[in-house]
């Protein structure tokens, strides 16, 4: 089945639609925003590969569709990363609410924690670092975190019960004064 010839505008309107969501799920999985862009660029183009080739349809299912992408993108990217044993530093970001008038003493220990945070990521599977992104970073439910996943519900609440366990042990490694609860 050949796309309509009106495919690549609805495609496009789509993905301006559903780019900063996709970007923010990314970033939290990968940590980095650079690689975030990466990750929502490559499930994009997948997805337009899957609208010409006539086995996607444009619709409402088409962002979850996505969503599922840069999922599966994510994991091959930490996969790729893991073999080559890079465990380079994530960028520093601004906190969402980040304040200007913060002092500075409460901003370095923010930052500082993010990156304790992001290191403790880096620790764990890529399956753990995947299922903590969706549900406590991005604030999915568990059926949504299990179709971005294409796993079953239970599945997510056992695997997320272990990657919390998995994180906390791997930021406890790193930083034994720490007192991490989940």
């Amino acid at each position: 089945m050949k796309p309509s010839p009106a495919a690549p505008d609805q495609f496009l309107q789509l993905v301006r639609q559903a780019e900063p969501r996709l970007l923010r799920m990314a970033q939290r999985m990968a940590g980095q925003r650079e690689i975030a862009q990466d990750l929502v660029q490559e499930a994009v183009l997948k997805g337009w590969e899957m609208v010409k080739a006539g086995r996607l349809e444009i619709g409402p299912g088409t962002e979850s569709w996505l969503r599922q992408a840069t999922a599966h993108a994510f994991l091959n990217w930490r996969r790729r990363e893991s073999k080559r044993k890079t465990d380079e530093l994530a960028e520093h970001h601004e906190p969402a609410d980040h304040d200007p008038m913060q002092q500075p003493q409460q901003r370095l220990e923010h930052l500082d924690r993010m990156e304790w945070l992001r290191q403790g990521m880096n620790e764990i599977s890529e399956d753990h670092c995947a299922i903590i992104a969706l549900v406590d970073l991005e604030e999915m439910s568990y059926q949504e975190a299990a179709a971005v996943l294409n796993l079953p519900t239970g599945t997510v609440r056992s695997r997320l019960s272990r990657a919390r366990v998995a994180l906390a042990n791997a930021l406890l490694r790193l930083r034994p004064e720490m007192d991490v609860k989940f």
